[in-house]
């Protein structure tokens, strides 16, 4: 019986991420859960010790911001499944066209097997869950920074990164990451297209 619930896996999956997020994320990993309240347990271990010694290898406002990047790992998950559910319609290899991943496959990789109607539910309670461990710890640091159900943060000029989209609904956030796959597709076609004029350049330079 998979988890109903995104968070698990979309965990694991942030310990894997290469530099200060996946850094961040062992971190919290390495601790126990002494509440048996599995990851959110973790969180809240991993906040006290870095709160509590002045040596610690993670700010406790690291661990705090980390909880955001595993809400927005729960949304590019859950993102995921519903994609994969609104393609399995009477087409073949469990509904998933050519180039697409099947609901049965992507079920088994976010670890959640759910409907669309019931994934709905799922990351509310997920995001209500991930909120109420962010507000408690947050309230802990005297800074007022809401969870959001998905941040996209862009690099600017001066090498500041800044808040462009905070998603108060999972709507919003799928609006956001829809438009970020779109652009990333975009820029590979615009990628491909350049390839093969260079490629075609330089066979007629060599001819």
């Amino acid at each position: 019986m998979t988890n109903q619930t995104f968070i698990n896996q979309a965990f694991y999956a942030l310990c894997e991420y290469k530099g200060f997020k996946g850094d961040t994320a062992k971190y919290v990993s390495n601790h126990p859960d002494l509440a048996d309240d599995g990851v959110i347990g973790q969180y809240v271990e991993a906040f006290l010790t870095a709160a509590e010694s002045q040596d610690a290898v993670v700010h406790r406002l690291s661990v705090l911001g980390s909880l955001q990047d595993l809400m927005n790992k729960v949304s590019w998950n859950a993102r995921k499944l519903f994609k994969a559910n609104n393609a399995n319609s009477g087409m073949d290899n469990n509904g998933a066209p050519w180039g697409l991943e099947s609901s049965e496959r992507v079920r088994q990789l976010v670890d959640v097997d759910a409907d669309n109607e019931t994934l709905a539910k799922i990351i509310e309670s997920d995001f209500e869950s991930l909120q109420m461990v962010h507000t408690i710890l947050s309230q802990q640091t005297g800074i007022d920074t809401p969870l959001y159900y998905f941040v996209e943060t862009e690099r600017q000029p001066n090498g500041d990164w800044v808040d462009v989209t905070n998603a108060t609904t999972f709507d919003d956030a799928m609006t956001a990451m829809d438009d970020i796959v779109d652009k990333l597709n975009e820029k590979s076609r615009e990628d491909i297209r350049k390839s093969v004029r260079d490629a075609l350049g330089s066979l007629k330079k060599a001819a």
